[in-house]
């Protein structure tokens, strides 16, 4: 039995993706969630080919469903949405999704060896699903930007994925696992 309620031993802390793009959720939830207004919950049971076995469902099945022909029952909710046309995925099986604040009038995207003027905040999926304002576990304000050279410096590889998503003057929000914002290895040399 597999759970993100906090109320039955998850994090409480709800899963973002974008329908039908990306990183894909099971087929059940995208349609589910298509007839789906902010706050409302559907519980759904359905056979494995709209679960995690669906051909375009790229996420990975937690450890505790079970494999094979057996029928899924899945309770969502439905705590926030982004109009599609401010949220894309960052390529075509990513696990990325940017949604732009403040639109750029420049057409080039940061690209290494670039040097790039940063400022940011990394934070944790708000429980009501509201993007900013997580549990924050880092910031770089815009009064102390780092400046960096894509490709050369230390960033973790999430982090450099999203500036290389950017034009001069954007403002976005990116979400993305937590495993793409550890530090990366030292580099032997």
């Amino acid at each position: 039995y597999y759970s993100t309620w906090a109320d039955e031993g998850g994090s409480g802390q709800p899963l973002a993706f974008v329908l039908c793009k990306g990183w894909r959720a099971p087929r059940a939830w995208e349609l589910a969630l298509l007839g789906m207004t902010r706050g409302t919950r559907k519980r759904l049971r359905v056979q494995p080919s709209y679960g995690y076995q669906h051909p375009e469902c790229k996420m990975v099945p937690p450890a505790a469903v079970p494999s094979g022909s057996s029928v899924l029952q899945f309770d969502l909710k439905l705590v926030n949405w982004y109009p599609k046309e401010e949220v894309r995925a960052c390529g075509e099986n990513s696990d990325v999704f940017k949604r732009v604040l403040v639109d750029s009038d420049k057409w080039e995207v940061a690209r290494a060896p670039n040097e790039v003027s940063f400022s940011c905040e990394a934070r944790t999926p708000a429980y009501d699903g509201s993007q900013c304002s997580g549990f924050k576990f880092f910031s770089i304000s815009p009064q102390q930007q780092l400046t960096v050279q894509l490709g050369q410096a230390p960033l973790p590889a999430g982090l450099e994925a999203a500036i290389s998503q950017m034009s001069k003057g954007e403002q976005a929000v990116f979400v993305m696992p937590a495993d793409q914002l550890k530090a990366p290895a030292a580099s032997s040399g």
